[in-house]
């Protein structure tokens, strides 16, 4: 039996990792053996929205960023 607690995921929002306000959860589990890996959040409404005016405004640079360059990034 596993005694250690189950971590949690944060939520990457303006390149800022953030916990999330959620009361919804779900599950990373491994399917090889069904361990419970970690926990997501299944992020708020606010959350949702901060996150993608974050993108908006990463874009007005990030699309002038060479191709090259944004492979080598990912």
């Amino acid at each position: 039996m596993n005694t250690h607690p189950i971590p949690t995921v944060k939520l990457l929002i303006g390149g800022q990792f953030v916990e999330s306000t959620t009361t919804e959860w779900r599950n990373i589990v491994n399917p090889a053996t069904q361990q419970v890996l970690a926990r997501v959040p299944m992020a708020t409404r606010a959350e949702v929205d901060a996150a993608v005016a974050a993108g908006k405004l990463a874009f007005k640079t990030w699309r002038h960023t060479p191709i090259g360059v944004r492979a080598r990034i990912f």
